[in-house]
């Protein structure tokens, strides 16, 4: 009897594994924690992160994103006091690093250029200059950003484009 008992256990947390798996999934958005700063020498430094994406459902729009190096670099990044409001172009993926403080959260979202997608201009038949679209499965998508101590997650988003919004596809606890 006990063991019948701990095999219904053992199913019922396996079936609730698999139920929040399944939810991360549909919603297309990937959580990893990455431990970064694990010896403490990533303080106050530059941190480059070089992940893998790849296009597991583009209908979908659902993706694989695996963090597949990491670097850190002696220096600081300058602010970017330019942008006040993010201009969402297809092109591009975006993301976010965010604070323990929530008082200094910066709004802006950082953008890198959409390694699945590349947009080629060439010279027409008649001389125009001419557009392409060359869509790709899987590419490497290199972001950097500031690191402290402060920092918390990072997120990376793609642009909808049914709603003009930006739709997350990838969730890091740093």
């Amino acid at each position: 009897m006990f063991q019948s008992i701990c095999y219904g256990v053992l199913a019922t947390i396996t079936m609730n594994s698999c139920t929040v798996a399944s939810k991360q999934q549909q919603r297309g958005t990937t959580v990893e924690k990455l431990n970064l700063n694990s010896t403490g020498a990533a303080i106050n430094k530059i941190a480059f992160l070089t992940f893998r994406i790849t296009a597991t459902d583009t209908l979908k729009d659902l993706f694989d994103i695996k963090l597949i190096n990491t670097h850190f670099a002696e220096g600081s990044l300058k602010k970017n006091v330019v942008a006040t409001e993010t201009v969402i172009e297809p092109y591009y993926l975006y993301y976010q690093v965010y604070r323990e403080d929530k008082k200094r959260q910066d709004k802006h979202f950082e953008r890198v250029i959409n390694p699945l997608s590349k947009v080629l201009e060439y010279s027409s038949e008649d001389g125009k200059l001419a557009k392409k679209t060359v869509y790709n499965n899987s590419g490497e998508l290199v972001i950097r950003f500031q690191y402290d101590q402060n920092l918390k997650s990072l997120k990376i988003f793609k642009p909808d484009q049914r709603s003009l919004a930006l739709k997350p596809i990838y969730h890091a606890i740093l």
